[in-house]
């Protein structure tokens, strides 16, 4: 399992949700935040997806805007946590996350950082958030 969780762009995505300000991302702040291409981010989430570590959540208030609002978003469920806490994932970090809150976004990825997200279990937001306060 740590192999397969430490491979590059799997590696970057997992730490990307885990430090995403709501603990929910876009593909395209995934694209943009790890650096890799789009069909390399959906490869490894499909991956990710089907082994049981990240969990599509959809927001289905959004599908009746404009088409500029993300409806699909990528993170974590209390097993998934559960998961990554056992391969020691979650600890350490404030890093990624103040990396992730210096980065100048383009303007698609700040307005789908902006974007209401669909809301994640409090056992998941309270852990991810002490989580920060850890480090």
């Amino acid at each position: 399992m740590h192999d397969y969780l430490t491979q590059d762009t799997r590696h970057k995505v997992i730490q990307m949700i885990l430090r995403h300000p709501q603990h929910l991302a876009t593909l395209e702040e995934l694209v943009y935040m790890t650096g890799a291409d789009s069909e390399d981010v959906q490869r490894q989430l499909r991956s990710l997806k089907d082994v049981g570590i990240v969990t599509e959540h959809r927001h289905m208030r959004n599908e009746d805007g404009d088409g500029d609002v993300p409806t699909t978003f990528y993170g974590f469920t209390e097993l998934d946590i559960e998961v990554l806490d056992r391969h020691e994932y979650l600890s350490g970090s404030p890093a990624m996350r103040a990396l992730y809150d210096k980065t100048e976004k383009s303007d698609v990825v700040q307005r789908h950082g902006a974007a209401p997200r669909p809301l994640i279990s409090s056992v998941v937001e309270n852990t991810l958030n002490m989580e920060d306060t850890h480090d």
